[in-house]
């Protein structure tokens, strides 16, 4: 981060306090040094001897003093922390102080630049691994992010221990991030070696001729240490020691070395050094690179050491992983280029330092603005409505073209506010035919994420933190759904409409008040507030038909391309091109291949050679055949188009991977992918690789491909269309936004994002045009140099120049001098005015016309005002302007669809009384009342099946929160606290003599509330009082764990009740008689526990169980949440049946619990069978399903067993129908309606359906 001037200005110190006496690296190095000299900082030093370690002369402080003990007395000071404090951090006497509270809000900012930086890091050299192969920042990255743990690492001087130094690390800290919440989450870091500790052990040589014994350090490294010892070496300090390979031969016993040799041609490090402008590029390489002439395979071979050479970063990890696993010698060695090497480093640098700039742009102004003391803005509210708007034009896709009618369109919009009062709004709108989900799936699992976002699943926190930098994208919205929000695989679990809006209105709302998203989108808000000279310079001379290539005049507004439908005469196509052109559009596409083979082919290219003729060559053109077309019909089309000059034809054959290269080179014609793009991000999402791996093969020049149509909602959100356009722009190719029939909300959206896109495409044209450009006059330079006599002077001359020119740009100091002549009286306005196809593809990328234009099929708006209005902009065009959308936006009640609301009504608290003939129950309720529907019946009795959600052991009704306000708008929903939980009561019919000296934990007193009674009272609850009228079908039974078991024995033995069953993570019980007094009798004792030791105490012993390993560690749940979430249950307030002599206190729940635990064990409950599973399945309406988290392995076995046995029954009967199903729910474990509700209710809502 210290290449950035920002990051050094905001970190330099004022006191330094180094524990031990080495800085390792020399950028930190230089910044304490130059803060102890330009600044006074105090620097005291602490270290176990009196020797100093000061190669500045800078330290202050010398103190020579055990480290552990001086920090020990620090803290000490600091804190003064009371030890029996729950949380001692703000309770000393400086913890409490704001000087901690500002050093809390440092240390999370200077995290979050951190990540930030990490992210772009390692997004750089993903972009040089797709461009150019391996390079040396990515051989160290793969050395030490892979390392054993048993491993100790050498590492060789020059350049491996600064790519070391500069990349260990950015792997594992995306990691932490994703895993313990924002960057400025209380966790430590992994540095070298997964599961290494604190840190591999890592040794180097230092000295005057630091590349002298390198390998035999090496050796003696690991003889010493005992263990494996991994080398990372250059291929000059490699030669330099490979008598060292000696070592490793005829050392018998000794821990194993693996050598990773990196072959640049010498020495790389040297071409970082000023001595690589000084002198002519053959003394360089002869002085100073002095590539070693020799083969290490041969010397590998001579001294009978392993070697392997691997050329694609694929096979360099094989081969790491095949050295590390076979236990003996090896070297490993990678080719990679000096030349390139210099350029990659710089880029990379370039990229980091913006990045981290941008993240402490963003949390600084965040901190100025938030009411948060933290700094930090959290979410306040989250609320999710419905809407319907006619269509007044059948949607351009498949499906939609063949509907009788224009239909109506129908989605919902997610409504964010923080808590400082700023608005964000999304919108998921799936369209049949372009999504895979449904409209009803993506508001159910949209209200889930609501219920999350503002905290009200359950988990009785506060709203989920906003972090400032997330509309820096490249990650960092992945990493805050999974280790904030707690949506741990958001890829697998989320619908892409769904992830489209939450992003869009978390990011809108973190978009500063009256400023437009674009502003802060992709590095905007660094980018728009001062553009870069090289930007300012070389942007004028790019042609942009006709559109402003300026960032900054871009950024406030996006020009549309218009639309003409097929079907019409090519005059009547040319004569609403011409009125669309009258209206300021400067883009008009057509869509194409409605008719039938050649022949309709041929009337498309005669509809576009009419739009030509009467729009005239300024005037864009482009065509979208939507895979209609055969090969032979599309080159049909694509040679009568051949002189048009059209920007673009998207989609023209059915088989693009077999026939686009065909296409182009046979036409020549451009193309675009638009539907390639969607299902290259559903192959991506399937194998768990990144889009734009699955798009790199579309980008090779035989495609033609000039632009990727790219839809948010469908691609999955602003993150991933953020990720494809980077790749596309990466290899020169334009990107063009579109909608998917969305209302204003999500045109917005689109909008902003692709004035982001377009700067970000504005800025890599300028900089590529003033590489190009430099390039170009430093070869011209050294051209004109070779006119002399002296042989050195052309190389000197060449070099300097190219060296300067390139600092320069690095510098954002160069110039192109447009238009202005030089000293030989030539205009310099460009060094490629002959041949302008020699620049980089990069330097064609300009500010594109995006596919907003689809309001025009709707009827109106969602919201009032309207959220993106069309309207002629100030540079020419239609289009939308940013800065005058607004933000004040309410649900039009005429569009909001009935019963789409987030929560319809629930959470209202009951209580029901149940008699049986074991007792009396309580039962406290939270119900969400009958869904209102135009269509629905007012009869309870023959409304739908309710959904009754059972939870676990020290669960409640809670628990179901999200779930509950995600299916409550299509199903009245009931939550129940089981008796003893929450605030739900159980009293017994009678009590026998002597039940004062029974067990405590299993007398008849308590056969109340065995598995059996549970599901009985539970049973009257559903037929007298969820669902009492007559021809009612009972309800659909959830149940998680023990109610789980509590359901499938309600359905079994009572059927009437139960119109279909979702077991989550439940069994049947347990059988064997061994096995069954195993099981009770380990619930006794874990009952006993339990009411001696109190709730507290076995709370946090229940949440430790590897059963609940993925709900302790889970973002939400973590750091004893979820014990202390189960210790706050309040329980026995129902005052109806309470005795005088029962206490309230914790005692009390304990004591209760521990009854529960015993009386319901699976080892004293009767077994459900598989024939009483069969007879559930096929008695129920919704039959029956089984569920677990895909990381639950215990309940997934088991629900797969119990599948088993209940299917074999079904086949016995012939009138079986389909068979129990068993559904797995990606990222979660056992709690899985805790720990991904959002994934847990498309499951349940499919049971639900089916009733």
């Amino acid at each position: 981060m210290l290449v950035s001037d920002e990051i050094r200005d905001f970190v330099a110190p004022d006191v330094i306090l180094q524990l031990n006496p080495r800085v390792t690296s020399k950028r930190v190095q230089q910044m304490f040094e130059s803060a102890a000299m330009e600044r006074g900082a105090a620097w005291a030093c602490v270290v176990a001897s009196e020797r100093r370690a000061d190669p500045g002369h800078c330290v202050s402080l010398h103190v020579a003093c055990d480290v552990p003990r001086v920090a020990e007395g620090l803290a000490r000071l600091l804190d003064d922390v009371d030890s029996d404090s729950a949380d001692g951090r703000y309770d000393g006497r400086y913890g409490a102080s704001e000087n901690a509270r500002s050093c809390a809000r440092f240390k999370e900012t200077l995290l979050a630049c951190d990540a930030a930086a990490s992210r772009e890091a390692c997004a750089a050299l993903g972009d040089v691994e797709a461009a150019e192969g391996i390079s040396e920042m990515a051989v160290a990255l793969a050395v030490t992010e892979n390392l054993p743990p048993s491993a100790g690492l050498f590492i060789g001087n020059s350049m491996p221990i600064r790519d070391v130094d500069m990349l260990s690390g950015i792997l594992s800290r995306r990691t932490n991030t994703e895993k313990t919440g924002h960057p400025g989450a209380n966790t430590s870091r992994r540095t070298l070696g997964a599961g290494a500790g604190p840190g591999a052990p890592v040794c180097a040589n230092r000295g005057a001729s630091g590349i002298d014994g390198v390998v035999s350090s090496a050796a003696g490294y690991a003889a010493g240490l005992g263990r494996p010892v991994t080398l990372l070496i250059g291929d000059v300090s490699f030669q330099h020691d490979a008598n060292g390979l000696l070592l490793l031969r005829e050392r018998p016993g000794q821990p194993p070395v693996t050598v990773v040799v990196v072959n640049n041609g010498g020495g790389g490090i040297f071409s970082f050094l000023p001595v690589a402008d000084q002198i002519d590029s053959g003394s360089f390489t002869k002085l100073f690179a002095t590539p070693p002439d020799v083969s290490r395979r041969g010397l590998c071979d001579a001294h009978r050491v392993a070697h392997s050479h691997p050329s694609t970063p694929e096979a360099l990890k094989r081969a790491l992983d095949a050295a590390w696993s076979e236990g003996r010698h090896s070297v490993v060695e990678v080719t990679t280029s000096r030349a390139r090497n210099l350029e990659q480093h710089r880029a990379l640098q370039a990229r980091v330092a913006r990045a981290a700039a941008c993240a402490l742009d963003l949390r600084t102004r965040a901190a100025s603005a938030s009411a948060s003391s933290s700094g930090m803005p959290r979410v306040a509210s989250a609320s999710v409505r419905g809407f319907e708007l006619p269509m007044l034009k059948k949607p351009t896709t498949t499906e939609g073209e063949a509907k009788e009618t224009a239909g109506t369109r129908r989605g919902h919009l997610l409504r964010v506010q923080l808590d400082d009062g700023r608005v964000g709004w999304g919108e998921a709108s799936p369209l049949p035919g372009l999504h895979a989900e449904s409209t009803e799936d993506a508001g159910a699992q949209l209200r889930a994420m609501a219920a999350l976002l503002d905290g009200g699943d359950g988990g009785g926190g506060e709203g989920a933190p906003a972090p400032p930098e997330l509309p820096l994208l490249g990650g960092a919205v992945s990493e805050w759904l999974r280790g904030v929000v707690g949506v741990v695989d958001p890829d697998a679990s989320l619908l892409p409409s769904v992830r489209f809006a939450v992003e869009s209105a978390v990011l809108s709302a973190l978009a500063s008040p009256g400023a437009p998203l674009a502003d802060v989108l992709l590095f905007g808000s660094v980018e728009r507030r001062g553009a870069s000279k090289t930007n300012e310079g070389v942007s004028k001379t790019i042609e942009g038909g006709g559109e402003s290539a300026d960032p900054t005049s871009r950024s406030s507004s996006v020009e549309i391309n218009a639309l003409i439908e097929a079907g019409l005469t090519p005059s009547a196509a040319a004569a609403e091109a011409v009125e669309l052109v009258r209206r300021g559009h400067g883009c008009v596409k057509l869509k194409v291949a409605r008719g039938e083979g050649s022949a309709g082919a041929m009337e498309d290219a005669a509809r576009l050679r009419a739009i030509r003729t009467a729009v005239g060559p300024d005037v864009a053109l482009r065509a979208d055949a939507n895979r209609r077309w055969s090969l032979n019909d599309a080159l049909s089309f694509g040679l009568q188009c051949a002189e048009l000059d059209l920007e673009y034809v998207e989609e023209p054959v059915t088989d693009p991977a077999n026939n686009l290269a065909a296409f182009h080179c046979t036409t020549g014609v451009p193309v675009a992918l638009d539907e390639t793009v969607d299902e290259c991000a559903v192959s991506a999402k399937a194998a768990g690789t990144a889009i734009e791996r699955a798009l790199a093969e579309y980008f090779e020049p035989t495609f033609g491909v000039a632009a990727l149509v790219l839809k948010p909602s469908v691609l999955g959100g602003l993150e991933a269309t953020a990720a494809c356009a980077a790749a596309a722009r990466s290899r020169g190719v334009n990107v063009v936004v579109t909608t998917a029939f969305e209302s204003g909300v999500g045109v917005a959206t689109c909008a902003n994002l692709a004035a982001a896109m377009d700067a970000a495409a504005v800025d890599a044209a300028a900089a590529a045009r003033a590489e190009d450009d430099a390039r170009a006059r430093a070869e011209r330079i050294g051209i004109e140099a070779n006119d002399g006599d002296d042989d050195a002077v052309p190389f000197r001359a060449s070099r300097e120049a190219r060296m300067r020119l390139m600092n320069s740009i690095d510098r954002g100091t160069f110039e192109p001098s447009v238009g202005s002549n030089g000293d030989d009286g030539r205009t310099e306005s460009s060094f490629w005015e002959e041949d302008e196809s020699e620049r980089s593809p990069r330097a064609s990328l300009r500010a594109m016309r995006h596919g907003l234009g689809t309001g025009a099929w709707l009827d109106g708006d969602a919201t009032i005002p309207p959220a993106a209005p069309l309207a002629s902009l100030p540079g020419g065009g239609v289009g939308v302007d940013l800065g005058a959308l607004p933000r004040d936006l309410v649900v039009s009640n005429e569009t909001a669809k009935v019963g789409g609301a987030s929560s319809a009504g629930w959470g209202v608290e009951s209580w029901h009384e149940v008699r049986t003939r074991s007792g009396a129950y309580s039962f406290r309720v939270l119900d969400s009342g009958i869904p209102t529907r135009p269509d629905s019946d007012s009869d309870a009795g023959l409304a739908p099946p309710p959904v009754v959600f059972l939870h676990g052991f020290m669960g409640g009704a809670e628990d179901w929160n999200a779930i509950a306000s995600a299916v409550a708008p299509e199903r009245r929903c009931v939550a129940v606290d089981l008796p003893c939980h929450g605030r739900s009561r159980f009293v017994p019919s009678l009590k026998r003599a002597g039940d004062e000296n029974d067990d405590e934990t299993t007398g008849h007193h308590h056969e109340g509330l065995s598995v059996e009674a549970v599901a009985e009272a539970v049973a009257v609850l559903i037929t007298e009082h969820v669902c009492p009228g007559r021809g009612s079908k009972g309800a659909v039974l959830v149940g998680y764990s023990m109610g789980a078991r509590v359901a499938l024995r309600a359905a079994a033995s009572h059927p009437e009740c139960a119109a279909a069953v979702a077991a989550i993570g439940g069994s049947g019980g347990i059988r064997g008689d061994v096995q069954r007094k195993m099981r009770a009798d380990r619930d006794d004792a874990m009952a006993a526990a339990l009411e001696k030791g109190g709730l507290a105490a076995f709370a946090g012993a229940w949440y430790r169980q590897g059963l609940f390993r993925a709900l302790a560690s889970h973002p939400r749940w973590r750091d004893g949440a979820i014990a202390r979430r189960r210790c706050k249950i309040p329980n026995f307030e129902s005052i109806e049946f309470r005795d005088e002599d029962e206490d309230d206190d914790e005692d009390g729940v304990a004591r209760d619990l521990a009854r529960v635990l015993a009386a319901m064990s699976p080892g004293r409950q009767a077994v459900v069978t598989g024939d009483d599973l069969a007879r559930i399945h096929r008695g129920a309406v919704g039959g029956l399903t089984l569920l677990a988290g895909d990381r639950d392995a215990k309940f997934i076995a088991t629900a797969r067993s119990m599948a088993a046995d209940a299917n074999a029954s079904l086949e016995r009967d012939e009138d079986g129908g389909d068979g129990v199903e068993v559904v797995t729910v990606p990222g979660a474990g056992h709690a899985v309606h805790l720990e991904a509700p959002e994934g847990l209710v498309l499951p349940i809502l499919r049971v639900v359906r089916r009733t």
